[in-house]
């Protein structure tokens, strides 16, 4: 057939999503050429970065750029989804030279195109593989296929991931989704293999290893002895595991893994970094800045660090800001990273000055009123705490109670300085108008020091002294909830968010243990909460509802639940969310699973579920309220209950911070000192008397601490201009099938619905709980919301070029090479042998089956891209055609290969050239036998071996209990126990692998500057 040029403007495009590795990568694509002689052309973006391949200059640049001149620097091969049915191994693959075809355009794309002649017996198409020979990484964008013998006309792969440089890593990776064509099965194992890693070893930035390992990462010992934490994960501290990174022990304790300098991020796999894609990332990137700069910066800026003299005082850091004079170090940085905050207060000064929470711009006193204290509970923060006293028949009695929780650590909390404990409960009752009335707050100090137990319960009065008293014993109950909500509630989500999390904020003297009351001991009681209240099955909505006596199951009421509280916001527009969730994840799991044994042959499915249940949460692998997936049913509920978590429950606990806590006497985190009724001296009860403000002030944050906490929970409660939200974006390759668009279509009209519920509901005026004189209406459930600190949920996904979505396939893979795969549907074959083109980055061929007279693997067709575009925010451009015969049998995958010196992140690939047909993602039982071995081996490389130290551009996701949290190098006392096993149960951290520190034996080493 006549080869096709490349239009990146046709209307024929399809696309998928994919998980990449490496400067090799495979994208499985079967059955969209026909099986005779073919001319593919592929196109492959690649996008600049931060600091990737593309904005890099000296030598490596020099290098790179002569290899885009002589058009080798993108390796593209295609592999045949199809085995050699005479050898029944991988038929030999077409491999090509992509070159560069422009340079960086207005938009930040380069693009490299190469072309290839596919022959007949190379069958199907089933993979793209490319690699990265330049000497930097780069960003993958998309690959356009495109030539006549396409059967539905160009299609485009989306790839967004990084390809590193081979140089960087020779091994060459896979990439595909479940259900592998025969042809592709060595390829994927290789992947999976790749991307598991080997569990040694400190990983590098470019890997894509997915690992885990215990947080043994958070103390600092080589620096100070009192920096040393305890290992979280195991069986002192239980933990669930985190990503590991492998880095060495530190010196002082080999139990504690080194530090890295503050200014340099904890290893993740590869594709999980989303700050160097987009220069207006926000998020991790804007967090890291923050807690960087601005933190260091305010123990310069505030000449006072005590408390506040006066209530009056705190305004100030609303009314006037904080000054930061022309010559600071990190003024421009602070600028940037915080324009709302940061404002020009003359032609020389700037001023760091925080804008008023919508809950005190509303109504100053706020605060004080015991009516918002009760609201709070079930339309604040932490909406997750109240729980029915179930000893009294009327369902009229609630509580907040951290006594069993926060006890047992009062006594070693209470030997730091500037901070105390008590455990605590708090008493309301339901009235009539559907309102929680504070009864009564307990507050108990255990026997200790030679003195008996002490508590008291306090309650609200009508004299000065007793009001008083009540205000105090009430900063201490919410100074306590505020830790509760920080430490068990609102756990991190994304993997850059957690390793920013251990580097900076859980870390020894931390922002968490430098402004919360437990100080040292906060990730104690994080393992300690994990370990007594943390239940997989609890975290549903209705589960957790019914958990805490607050709902009872009820067929006749909407959702099936009945309210002991009719006016829970939280709860009420929590299930109009999670009926939503649920029912369009139905849809799709029965699409896909429409035979129930599919659930429970699926191998992979199976591998995930036991991963999590026994890696992730090795400390509680045993526990019997684990669900089963056996059936449609259980990953349905399984499924949602993880969507639920990370979005709604998220939202819900953690875009509200601002609002809530940015004026932090409604919510301090820190109660610094004792009630003036327990054991005071003269001296200390006279001071209450004359002046009960001023004993309130000392009880509440220092100025440092509270201006720490505030900048940072405004930071964490700004939706990103970049964010996506639940039910926005479809999935592009979703498009084609009809029947999940269609549910897709009707979800995203659903949450519409439920946000036009949830403002009906805001301006009903019997809703005490959201409407009233002064009231914040309730919007943390909202599915939407506008950029900034809006005090709104928008259960945000991530942006709709970097994100992942639920879909029954599995990307996976490691090492130099660079492999994505992208499956099409059946039928996606004809019998003309008009050319393909492909516009991809890095580009291969996989044949879809195996070849059917030897059993093995069918010869790839591989081909080099050229660069075929400039650097534009869409990416760089590569382009190659491909001549595909009618015996090669349906594609099955491109294999994309990075030849640069650097990695790369594929976003996607256009295939131009085949017919329109559906991108289809693989049960692993029904992979095509030519793309098995790949599928195999991607997998492989996900999960890693469990040694060595991880590797930045690693994607081995492996498990390891919380034993780098403390620093014994630098201190003795800054030794903490691992967090995961029998001691401390504790969920897995992501595993690292470094080296032990010196002066332990389990604590992995911190990284050091």
């Amino acid at each position: 057939g006549n080869r096709a040029r490349v239009s990146s403007s046709s209307s024929s495009n399809h696309s998928k999503r994919g998980l990449f590795v490496a400067p090799i990568k495979a994208i499985l694509i079967g059955n969209i050429i026909n099986k005779l002689t073919s001319n593919v052309r592929l196109v492959v973006t690649v996008l600049p970065t931060l600091g990737g391949v593309l904005t890099n200059v000296g030598i490596g640049k020099g290098i790179d750029d002569a290899q885009d001149f002589f058009g080798h620097s993108l390796l593209i091969e295609l592999a045949s989804a199809e085995l050699d049915p005479k050898s029944g191994s991988e038929r030999k693959r077409i491999k090509g030279y992509a070159h560069k075809t422009s340079l960086i355009d207005i938009l930040g794309k380069v693009t490299y195109e190469v072309d290839f002649d596919i022959p007949k017996e190379f069958g199907e198409l089933g993979a793209i593989l490319v690699e990265n020979e330049h000497h930097k990484e780069m960003f993958l964008k998309d690959i356009k296929i495109d030539g006549e013998g396409l059967l539905n006309g160009p299609v485009t792969i989306n790839c967004e991931s990084w390809i590193h440089s081979k140089s960087q890593n020779p091994q060459k990776r896979s990439f595909l989704p479940s259900n592998t064509p025969s042809g592709l099965k060595k390829l994927r194992e290789e992947d999976l293999k790749s991307l598991r890693g080997n569990g040694e070893g400190q990983r590098k930035k470019h890997e894509r290893i997915y690992d885990y390992d215990v947080y043994n990462d958070l103390g600092s010992p080589d620096l100070m002895s009192d920096l040393k934490r305890p290992v979280l994960g195991g069986k002192e501290h239980p933990y669930p595991r985190r990503c590991r990174t492998g880095r060495h022990p530190s010196r002082s304790d080999p139990q504690t893994e080194s530090r890295l300098s503050s200014d340099v991020l904890f290893y993740i796999p590869r594709d999980e970094n989303f700050s160097e894609i987009k220069q207006m990332t926000f998020g991790a990137k804007t967090l890291f800045s923050v807690m960087h700069a601005l933190v260091p910066s305010l123990e310069g800026l505030l000449v006072d660090k005590e408390g506040f003299p006066y209530f009056t005082a705190i305004d100030t850091l609303f009314d006037e800001g904080i000054k930061i004079p022309p010559n600071h170090h990190n003024k421009s940085l602070l600028k940037s990273a915080l324009p709302r905050l940061v404002k020009a207060a003359s032609d020389v000064d700037d001023v760091l000055q925080f804008v008023p929470p919508e809950p005190m711009d509303r109504d100053k006193f706020f605060w004080l009123r015991d009516e918002e204290f009760g609201r709070q509970t079930l339309a604040g923060l932490n909406p997750h705490g109240i729980q029915l006293v179930t000893a009294i028949e009327q369902k009229k009695l609630f509580m907040l109670d951290y006594m069993d929780l926060l006890l047992p650590f009062v006594e070693k909390v209470r030997e730091l300085e500037g901070t105390t404990l008590y455990g605590s409960r708090a008493l309301f009752f339901l009235t009539e108008e559907g309102t929680l009335r504070p009864l009564a707050i307990e507050l108990t100090r255990p026997q200790m020091d030679d003195k008996p137990q002490w508590k008291q319960v306090f309650t609200p009065t009508w004299n000065a002294t007793g009001d008083w008293l009540w205000r105090l014993a009430k900063a201490h109950v919410l100074a306590h909830d505020s830790g509760v909500h920080q430490l068990v509630k609102d756990t991190l989500y994304t993997m850059e968010i957690n390793a920013l999390a251990r580097q900076l904020l859980i870390n020894s003297n931390g922002i968490i243990e430098s402004t919360f009351s437990p100080g040292k001991f906060s990730m104690e009681i994080s393992s300690a909460a994990y370990d007594k209240l943390w239940r997989f099955d609890h975290e549903a909505l209705p589960a957790d509802l019914i958990s805490r006596g607050i709902a009872t199951e009820d067929p006749d009421s909407p959702h099936g639940l009945k309210l002991n509280i009719e006016d829970y916001p939280f709860a009420n527009d929590g299930l109009l969310i999670w009926d939503a969730l649920k029912q369009w994840v139905t849809s799709y799991v029965n699409h896909y699973y429409s035979d129930s044994s599919q659930v429970e042959l699926d191998e992979e499915l199976q591998s995930w579920w036991t991963e999590i249940r026994t890696v992730g949460h090795e400390d509680k692998k045993d526990e019997p309220w684990w669900p089963t997936l056996e059936t449609p049913e259980d990953l349905i509920q399984i499924l949602t209950t993880i969507v639920w978590v990370t979005s709604g429950h998220h939202a819900a606990v953690n875009f509200g911070q601002y609002t809530y806590a940015g004026y932090f006497p409604n919510r301090a985190t820190i109660a610094r000192t004792n009630v003036p009724t327990e054991d005071p001296t003269d001296e200390e009860w006279k001071y209450f008397i004359d002046k009960p403000e001023g004993t309130l002030l000392q009880c509440l944050p220092s100025k440092l601490q509270a201006a720490k906490v505030m900048a940072v929970l405004n930071v964490l409660s700004t939706h990103s201009p970049e964010e996506e939200y639940l039910g926005e974006a479809l999935e592009p390759s979703w498009g084609d099938d009809t029947y999940i668009k269609a549910t897709f279509e009707q979800f995203s009209g659903r949450l519409k619905e439920i946000e036009g519920i949830i403002d009906e509901r805001n301006g009903n005026q019997e809703l005490r709980n959201r409407n009233g004189a002064g009231i914040a209406p309730y919007e943390l459930l909202k599915p939407s919301s506008e950029p900034g600190v809006t005090g709104m949920g928008g259960e945000a996904g991530y942006n709709s070029e970097l994100g992942f979505r639920l879909s029954p396939s599995l990307g996976v893979g490691s090492g130099s090479g660079f492999r994505a795969w992208l499956r099409t549907g059946s039928g996606f074959g004809s019998e003309s042998g008009d050319g393909v083109r492909v516009q991809v980055q890095f580009k291969v061929q996989i044949r879809y089956d195996l070849d059917h007279e030897t059993g093995l693997e069918k010869k790839t067709i591989n081909k080099y891209a050229h660069r075929s575009s400039l650097w534009n925010k869409e990416g760089i451009q590569y382009e190659t055609d491909l001549d595909v015969s009618a015996d090669f049998g349906t594609v099955g995958a491109v294999l994309v290969e990075n030849e640069h010196h650097k990695e790369m992140y594929i976003k996607n690939i256009v295939l131009q050239g085949f017919p329109n047909g559906p991108v289809n993602s693989y049960l692993p039982s029904q992979t095509p036998s030519g793309l098995r071995r790949l599928r195999e081996e991607e997998l492989e490389t996900l999960r890693g071996n469990g040694r060595g130290e991880r590797k930045f551009f690693e994607r081995i996701y492996d498990y390891d209990v919380y034993n780098d949290l403390g620093d014994p190098d630098k201190s003795e006392d800054l030794k903490r126990p691992v967090l995961g096993g029998k001691n401390r149960p504790f969920p897995r951290r992501c595993r690292t692998g470094r080296p032990p520190t010196q002066r332990g034996n389990y604590i992995n080493i911190k990284l050091n500057d």
